[in-house]
């Protein structure tokens, strides 16, 4: 049964992608940080029109400049959403034998796409029930009327929406071909926190599935200034950004080698075009929007696409050699 979301689009022809190449700018992996150079890759250009519609009646992220536009806006949510489902199609696993599992997925736009392309998706997150607030990124009403927040047409049938806490997967070993979680993983509290959900993940994949996974990356600034902050809001007991924020060594420490991942390209942690910076909080809401900067600490988005280890996958790897093909 498809359902039209909010904006009462038409459904997406995926048979007939628009093509529009900008440059010759390619990324030469997956596993990267997101830059404004990107939208100039075409195939992640291409991705980002195929899930993204242009100028949806309502927007989601909350954007107070706001203009119709001509291509997709520069913000690092889409840029996130794109290279996941992009790293998906170049894996093999957006097709109709494919389950997936959505952690943290409030009520953004990737489970909404996959409910038309894979067999069936569970998008999965703490949503209130029964509290009297709601949360922004994961209203109670998501688990009942999902329609209301998709700017795309779905399919209804294809998608449950489920309570349930990324730390302790309600699901059995082996089940999934895909897992997804698109900057969530870092709001799960302590890095070892993270580390038990990476686990989870790993546990529940079935072997030669793929994680898609987005986090907060510090790309530049001084640690001991990150520590300080954080320091800072362990010991008055609030939530920070600064808390959130993974280094390069925490990423291979607490998300990458938590488990058996294999990662067909290192991850490129090197950034050469820090174009589109907004200053935190006070301009959160602009954009372009790929990097934020507080206190001389700028982050931005990080995307791994690993593969759970066991199956004829690697084979495959091993013959396409060690180039672009698949990540």
């Amino acid at each position: 049964m498809l359902m039209k979301g909010k904006g009462i689009l038409p459904k997406h022809d995926l048979s007939n992608r628009i093509v529009i190449r900008l440059s010759d700018h390619r990324m030469v992996t997956l596993n990267k940080i997101c830059t404004l150079a990107d939208w100039e890759d075409p195939d992640l250009y291409n991705m980002m029109l195929e899930i993204f519609p242009l100028n949806p009646p309502f927007h989601p992220f909350h954007i107070s400049n706001f203009e119709p536009y001509d291509k997709p806006v520069m913000h690092r949510k889409i840029w996130e959403w794109a290279i996941g489902m992009l790293a998906l199609r170049k894996l093999g696993k957006l097709n109709r034998n494919s389950l997936a599992l959505g952690i943290g997925c409030g009520s953004e736009l990737p489970s909404f796409y996959l409910s038309n392309i894979v067999k069936y998706v569970f998008c999965t997150d703490l949503y209130p029930v029964g509290e009297k607030s709601n949360w922004l990124e994961a209203n109670r009403d998501m688990l009942t009327h999902p329609e209301k927040y998709s700017p795309i047409e779905f399919n209804r049938r294809r998608l449950g929406v489920q309570v349930m806490d990324g730390r302790a997967i309600a699901f059995e070993d082996n089940t999934f071909d895909i897992v997804f979680s698109y900057s969530s993983i870092e709001h799960f509290g302590s890095k070892d926190e993270v580390s038990r959900t990476m686990q989870e993940i790993y546990r529940v994949l079935k072997p030669g599935g793929v994680a898609s996974i987005t986090t907060e990356i510090m790309v530049s600034g001084n640690y001991d200034q990150l520590k300080g902050l954080r320091d800072e809001a362990l010991a008055s007991s609030q939530n920070s950004i600064m808390l959130e924020i993974f280094t390069p060594e925490e990423v291979e420490k607490y998300i990458i080698s938590t488990a058996d991942f294999r990662l067909h390209n290192k991850v490129d942690y090197n950034v050469s075009d820090s174009r589109g910076i907004i200053k935190f909080p006070d301009e959160a809401a602009k954009v372009p929007h790929i990097f934020l900067e507080y206190k001389d600490i700028l982050w931005g988005s990080l995307h791994l696409a690993m593969t759970k280890k066991g199956s004829n996958l690697e084979e495959v790897w091993s013959r396409l050699g060690t180039g672009f093909d698949l990540l």
